[in-house]
C-alpha cells in the first residue's frame, strides 16, 4: 500500500526557520526571501552566525555544494562559487535564464531554469558553464542527483519531470499528476517530489528509478514547497499549516 503523510509543527528557528538536527543532508538548500540584498547567511548547526557580502546583489535562489565548492545561482546575473562560503566570486552563466536550482552529482554542477532558449546548464568546475536543452520548455523548479540520475521537476508542462545520467542529454517522465511540482529530493532509493498545488491533497510524487512515478496523498493541500531527506525522514514544509514528514519507506 502507498504510504501516508503525518502532519506534524517544528520548532521555529532564526528568521522562521524551521532547525534541523545536525545530521540533515543540506547538501542542496534553497535561499529564497533574499532578493537583490548582496548578502547571504552562513549557517553552522541551524544558527545564523553572520552575513557576508556578494559579488552581485541578485536575486539569489539556490546553492548547493560539490567538489570542494558551494555553488549558487539566481534569477538574474551570473553565478557564484566560494570554497569556504565566506569569500565569494562571480562567474558567468551559459544564458541569461531565470536560474532555479542547481544540485551536484556524477562530477558536475546541473542547473535548471524556469526561462529561456536551453534551461539547462552544467560545469565540472562551478566557474565555466555549458548550456544543454531541456526536453521541454516548462518552468523547471527543482532539481536533484540520485542513484545515478539528474532529476528535474516542473509546474508545468505536457512532461513534469526530466531526467538525464550525464546532466547533458535528458529524457523526458510523465508525472502521474499535473501538478505544480515545486521540489524534489531523493533519499532511501527514491525520487520524492511535492507540489504546491494540485488535484486535492495528490501534492506527493514518488519514483525508484525517475521514469515511472506514483501519486501519493499530502497531509494536507498546502502550498507545499521543498522536501529534503535525512535520518531516514523525508521531511517537507509549505508556505502555510504543519510541516510533513514520511518515514521508513519501503517501495521495493
Amino acid at each position: 500500500p502507498i504510504p501516508s503523510y503525518s502532519g506534524i509543527t517544528g520548532a521555529t528557528g532564526p528568521e522562521g526557520v524551521s532547525g534541523p538536527p545536525d545530521n540533515v543532508d543540506i547538501s542542496t538548500l534553497s535561499v529564497s526571501g533574499r532578493s537583490s540584498v548582496g548578502e547571504v547567511p552562513i549557517i553552522n548547526n541551524a544558527i545564523g552566525d553572520g552575513a557576508q557580502v556578494l559579488p552581485e546583489a541578485n536575486s539569489w535562489r539556490s546553492v548547493t555544494y560539490g567538489d570542494g565548492k558551494f555553488v549558487a545561482v539566481a534569477f538574474t546575473g551570473p553565478v557564484m562559487y566560494s570554497t569556504d562560503g565566506i569569500s565569494w566570486t562571480s562567474a558567468s552563466v551559459a544564458e541569461v535564464n531565470s536560474w532555479y536550482s542547481v544540485t551536484y552529482g556524477n562530477g558536475k554542477f546541473v542547473a535548471v531554469a524556469n526561462s529561456g532558449t536551453n534551461r539547462v546548464m552544467y560545469s565540472t568546475d562551478g566557474i565555466s558553464w555549458t548550456s544543454a536543452s531541456a526536453t521541454e520548455s516548462n518552468n523547471w523548479q527543482s532539481l536533484t542527483y540520485g542513484n545515478g540520475k539528474f532529476v528535474a521537476v516542473a509546474r508545468d508542462g505536457t512532461n513534469r519531470v526530466m531526467y538525464s545520467t550525464d546532466g547533458i542529454s535528458w529524457t523526458a517522465a510523465a508525472a502521474p499528476e499535473n501538478s505544480y511540482w515545486s521540489s524534489v529530493t531523493f533519499g532511501d532509493g527514491n525520487f520524492v517530489a511535492v507540489a504546491s498545488s494540485g488535484t486535492g491533497t495528490s501534492q506527493v510524487m514518488y519514483s525508484t528509478d525517475a521514469i515511472n512515478w506514483t501519486s501519493a496523498t499530502a497531509a494536507e493541500a498546502n502550498s507545499w514547497e521543498e522536501v529534503a531527506y535525512g535520518d531516514g525522514k523525508f521531511v517537507a514544509v509549505a508556505f502555510t499549516g504543519p510541516v510533513m514528514y514520511w518515514s521508513n519507506l519501503r517501495w521495493r
